[in-house]
């Protein structure tokens, strides 16, 4: 479980519109591209994926846990739309619509990107769920096994991080639903109803990835509601297998941080000298997690330790913790 450090990389603030690539900030011209009318960094392009129609390919080799691109909205729900330039207008009109006639509210349900989520069917308004569109991170594609992720550590600002090696020419893609993307085929094709997932998990479902899926999910969501016995050996052994089985599939990213907390919580909660595995498990959710909240946890693991004792830090509910026996 070797990896290197998704850590994010210090930088100055970036104006309006701008977008920061490797550390360097750039307040773009918007230029036409094609027909694209779309603004690019000079590490990432558009192009035709076949398949896919257009796509963000990168230019660069970039390494695990490279900040890719950081950008500002092009536009915010109920916020600059009026005041955008001609340029920019063009920018927005020309991003993909998956509904048809193309119309401003297909182009914000299909581009559109939001911290909060609110359902992935139908009958969820995508008006009411998304937050912002973006010039370079709203042409991301998806995929169920994605080389980067998005980040939004602050209101607006997206970050982009490579989550695998990426090699130049190599087309970035993200998951737009990363709980999703742990569930076996047939679900995913379910939620995903705005959108026809081209990746090669979909394109060429495989029954032992879906199993792999679904014992991943398993660890990464087994409840333990009050009363619950089990061997501690037993959960940890899961677990780990749960991990190898994410590294298999390549969404180590998405389930390692969640899983291996769930691991330190355990120990603390089972062992009688659950420091040294304890610390061990945080030090590997760091490893692949871009949450402070983690970091935070194995930077100062005595204030961990106290909140899992204090039940103010757990994998179950309060009631359910109070009443749970460990065998």
């Amino acid at each position: 479980m070797m990896a290197t450090n998704l850590r994010e990389r210090p930088g100055a603030s970036a104006p309006p519109n701008s977008i920061t690539v490797c550390g360097r900030t750039i307040v773009p011209q918007v230029y036409a591209s094609g027909d694209t009318g779309c603004c690019f960094p000079p590490s990432l392009r558009l192009s035709e994926v076949e398949g896919k129609g257009l796509g963000v390919i990168c230019t660069v080799n970039a390494p695990r846990g490279s900040l890719l691109l950081e950008e500002t909205p092009l536009v915010r729900k109920g916020s600059n739309a009026p005041t955008m330039s001609p340029e920019q207008r063009t920018a927005l009109w020309q991003l993909h619509d998956n509904s048809n006639p193309k119309s401003l509210h297909g182009l914000w349900a299909t581009n559109a990107i939001g911290t909060v989520t609110g359902g992935t069917t139908q009958e969820v308004d995508p008006m009411a769920i998304a937050s912002s569109i973006y010039l370079c991170g709203s042409r991301l594609n998806h995929s169920c096994t994605p080389n980067t992720r998005w980040m939004f550590p602050k209101e607006g600002v997206l970050k982009l991080y490579a989550v695998d090696n990426i090699a130049a020419g190599e087309e970035l893609t993200v998951a737009y639903d990363t709980p999703l993307i742990i569930q076996p085929y047939e679900l995913r094709r379910a939620n995903l109803t705005w959108w026809a997932c081209r990746c090669t998990k979909c394109t060429t479902p495989d029954l032992q990835s879906d199993k792999n899926r679904q014992q991943i999910a398993a660890a990464m969501y087994e409840e333990f509601t009050s009363g619950t016995q089990f061997l501690f050996d037993d959960v940890i052994k899961r677990w780990e297998e749960a991990i190898q089985l994410s590294l298999q599939e390549g969404i180590g990213w998405a389930c390692i941080p969640t899983i291996c907390l769930r691991i330190a919580v355990i120990c603390v909660i089972a062992l009688p000298q659950p420091d040294s595995p304890a610390k061990h498990y945080l030090g590997e959710a760091v490893k692949f997690s871009l949450s402070t909240k983690i970091w935070g946890y194995a930077r100062n693991y005595n204030a961990f330790k106290k909140g899992v004792q204090d039940k103010e830090i757990g994998i179950v509910s309060v009631a359910e913790r109070q009443s749970r026996t460990l065998v």
